[in-house]
């Protein structure tokens, strides 16, 4: 129901400024969540921010109901690749 959807996306060439952009990246975000309605698009994640938080985040309400999917369908987990809802 949000009427944006606001993703950074941010680069560098330079050795050794990974760190400081992502760092000023987070922050960026973080100024622009006061203004944020909630929720989670799990397209945009970040850099090795994809977790089960997020995901749990994401799916809401129906994370609990997924998981008893998941642990029926796929309790081996075969398919745990992007967001993954693990088995109980």
């Amino acid at each position: 129901n949000a009427p944006y959807l606001l993703s950074y996306d941010s680069c560098w060439t330079e050795k050794g400024l990974g760190e400081k952009v992502v760092e000023w990246t987070r922050d960026r975000i973080a100024d622009a969540e006061t203004y944020a309605a909630g929720g989670l698009y799990l397209n945009f994640p970040g850099v090795g921010e994809n977790t089960n938080d997020q995901v749990r985040a994401a799916y809401g309400a129906n994370f609990d109901r997924l998981t008893e999917i998941k642990t029926r369908y796929d309790p081996k987990n075969l398919f745990r690749v992007n967001h993954n809802i693990p088995p109980v």
